[in-house]
């Protein structure tokens, strides 16, 4: 019994052991909870805190986003403001007695493209003052005495660096260089059809190029087209614009570190400086002139090529001259003949659309009519494609009912269509002048929807927009010359605009679209009257290697970019330079024609290859000149442009003429399928070649 006790008493201490070490467990387990519960706190604090700094992070991104596209768009409007400021039409007139400075353009920016050190190009316009027009000046006994003095000169910088200056010596344009204390001048008079020695009173162009060891100098008569002074040779020493640009007279710098050749000051009018592609700023010298200066009261013609070719639109108050990329769509109010004609039952009821016009085009694509269903689930659609002629008409997902004339209309003649449609078919008569050619129509299953008319109709070309109902590529815009027209829809007709009417409410213009005047004739090539007109082949040519392409120009300017294509490193381009042809692959390898005198208005036929064995072949009027070099195949899927100067162009000279024959190895291109930009005209440089078109056989019947 003692023994029992006794494990009984050991028990209960056990026992109350037990429920010691329980109370600590809920103890702990009390701690666990709340330590569970603050954690529990602290996560979601973390997490929100997590969520607020995402979130600020967005609206940060979102606010530098906005700061970016803000200075972004600073930049943009200070750019365009001092290209504005810079390109304010305006001439500088010298008395004889003063000078201004500019700082000198970066190099960075000529052509886009980074610029070797021994690459410059500068154009100037002058307009030398009669002899009587000096203020200030000591009299001479010489009659050359006003036909003295420096138009520009720059580079020194103050560190004995390289200097150019360029100036009349005796009425001849001279250009000297000069590299710290050693000179080497050239002088280079006119050496052509113009006369030696400048006139008063009449503007030159002035244009200079250093490439290298090689100055170029050329010297223009605005009012003598074709009549091209030029002269060009090795230099001994090149120079870059490092510091200061000064017009009218000599810069400091040059009586320090150089010796000043062209002595004196300006007596005349200066226009138009541009220098490694920047215009500067006339308008804003760094300088308080010290002489007289002022405003020329006239300046340079603004001539266009016009002249180079009789193809160009006359006055004549009907129809629509399409340059190419241009189209209009409208729906104006019906006419009171239009309303008479349908009331009197002469415009069948069951017809949805009539349409009658009159073209004359070269161009074997391009977009005549389309008419889209309210709804852009249906339409219509006339348009050539290899000159003929094909309607289409689209009634549902199914597809689409097409048929084509088999006679080709991109003769250049005039060409008469009728067209009609209906619910679920669709007529067509073609007509050269008044001689019907053929009849053709389309005829959709009455099972598919009717068509359910228009709401629009697109004339000569459409939209972006529409490439998911068209496809893409979209249709190219037609180009030549609409001379009537007439769409009747419903209640509402259609009819080209007037220049007095352009600005019709109802219609949506193209700025390449001429109304109310068409040329007398259509011949082919393309002007380039040389405000940034660029043909960009580049979604049109595919993807294949140059092996060659040629070409024929007329022009009568000295410089201007004719073709560049590819990418930088491996960038061919071609160009008009200094009244030669020069062609330029990358920065590795140059190539001029044989001859000069290429700007002399005539035409001249121009072909480059890139040979298998990596020779640069480039032949002009059938003589050829050529580098055997390991020049690697150049892919035409990269940009291939024509006409604008653009970045990798040999000078920053747009090409003024005219262009035609462009063939790309072998391929003949054709204009209306490039996308075109800047002042084009097609089809407006040779006389036309009168084509008869092949007769056809007895038209079939017209359908009932």
């Amino acid at each position: 019994a003692q023994v029992l006790l006794a494990n009984i008493s050991d028990s209960k201490l056990q026992l109350e052991n037990v429920e010691e070490l329980i109370l600590d467990a809920d103890r702990c387990l009390d701690q666990a909870n709340s330590t569970a519960a603050n954690a529990s706190v602290l996560s979601e604090e973390k997490l929100q805190l997590v969520n607020d700094i995402a979130a600020r992070r967005d609206t940060n991104q979102v606010k530098l986003s906005s700061l970016n596209s803000s200075i972004s768009d600073l930049r943009e409007q200070l750019r365009l403001a001092r290209q504005a400021l810079s390109r304010i039409d305006v001439a500088l007139r010298f008395h004889g007695n003063t000078s201004v400075a500019y700082p000198s353009p970066v190099r960075e920016e000529v052509r886009g493209n980074s610029v070797d050190e021994d690459e410059m190009e500068l154009q100037l316009y002058l307009r030398p003052a009669p002899p009587s027009s000096p203020r200030g000046n000591s009299s001479s006994s010489s009659s050359l005495v006003h036909l003295q003095g420096p138009l520009l000169a720059g580079g020194g910088g103050g560190g004995g660096g390289s200097t150019f200056q360029l100036g009349m010596v005796d009425g001849k344009i001279q250009l000297d260089l000069s590299g710290g204390r050693e000179e080497s001048a050239q002088q280079l008079g006119s050496t052509t059809s113009s006369p030696v020695v400048l006139q008063s009173d009449e503007w030159y162009r002035v244009f200079v190029s250093l490439l290298g060891s090689r100055t170029f100098l050329t010297v223009s008569n605005m009012f003598v087209r074709g009549s091209v002074p030029e002269g060009f040779g090795p230099a001994g020493q090149t120079a870059s614009p490092d510091s200061l640009v000064t017009l009218g007279g000599p810069p400091p710098p040059l009586a320090v570190n150089g010796t000043v050749t062209i002595p004196g000051y300006f007596n005349g009018c200066i226009y138009g400086v541009v220098l490694n592609g920047d215009r500067l700023p006339l308008l804003t010298p760094l300088n308080v002139p010290s002489g007289d200066l002022n405003i020329c009261g006239s300046r340079p013609p603004t001539e266009r090529v016009d002249e180079l070719s009789p193809l160009v639109p006359t006055e004549t108050g009907t129809g629509a001259w399409f340059l190419g990329g241009g189209s209009f769509s409208a729906l104006v109010p019906q006419d009171q003949e239009s309303r008479r004609r349908r009331q009197a039952g002469t415009v069948d009821g069951d017809v949805l659309v009539q349409a009658t016009l009159s073209f004359r085009t070269l161009s074997a694509e391009g977009l005549l009519l389309f008419g889209p269903s309210p709804s852009m689930e249906q339409y219509f659609s006339l348009r050539l494609s290899e000159g003929r002629i094909h309607l289409m008409l689209s009634l549902s997902s199914l597809g689409v009912n097409a048929t084509q004339t088999s006679a080709r209309f991109d003769h250049g003649l005039q060409t008469n269509v009728s067209l009609l449609v209906r619910a679920h078919s669709a007529t067509l008569s073609v007509a050269a002048g008044d001689v019907l050619e053929e009849n053709v129509s389309v005829t959709v299953s009455e099972e598919r929807p009717p068509f359910a008319g228009v709401g629009v109709v697109y004339v000569g070309g459409v939209p972006d927009n529409l490439t998911q109902l068209l496809g893409s590529p979209l249709p190219p815009s037609f180009a030549g010359c609409f001379e009537e027209l007439e769409v009747i829809v419903g209640d509402q007709t259609l009819v080209l605009p007037s220049n007095s009417s352009s600005d019709d409410d109802n219609a949506s213009n193209s700025n390449r679209v001429t109304y109310g005047t068409c040329p007398s004739e259509v011949g082919t090539g393309v002007v380039f009257y040389g405000e940034d007109g660029l043909a960009d082949f580049s979604n049109s040519v595919g993807a294949q290697t140059l092996e060659n392409v040629s070409l024929m120009f007329r022009s009568s300017e000295a410089l201007g970019s004719i073709l560049t294509v590819g990418e930088e490193p491996n960038v061919l381009s071609v160009a008009l330079f200094h009244t030669l042809v020069r062609v330029d692959f990358g920065d590795s390898f140059t190539l001029f024609s044989a001859q000069d005198g290429l700007s002399d208005g005539e035409w001249h036929t121009l072909s480059v290859s890139l040979e298998l064995n990596g020779s640069l072949v480039l032949v002009v009027d059938g003589e050829g000149t050529n580098i055997t070099a390991n020049i690697a195949p150049l892919p035409v899927a990269a940009p291939f442009l024509v006409g604008a100067a653009t970045g990798g162009s040999i000078t920053s000279e747009n090409y003024q003429g005219c262009l035609d024959q462009l063939s790309l190895n072998g391929r003949l291109l054709d204009f209306n399928s490039a996308e075109l930009s800047g002042d084009i005209s097609l089809y407006g440089c040779r006389e036309p070649t009168v084509v008869t078109p092949t007769p056809l056989p007895s038209p079939p019947p017209s359908p009932p």
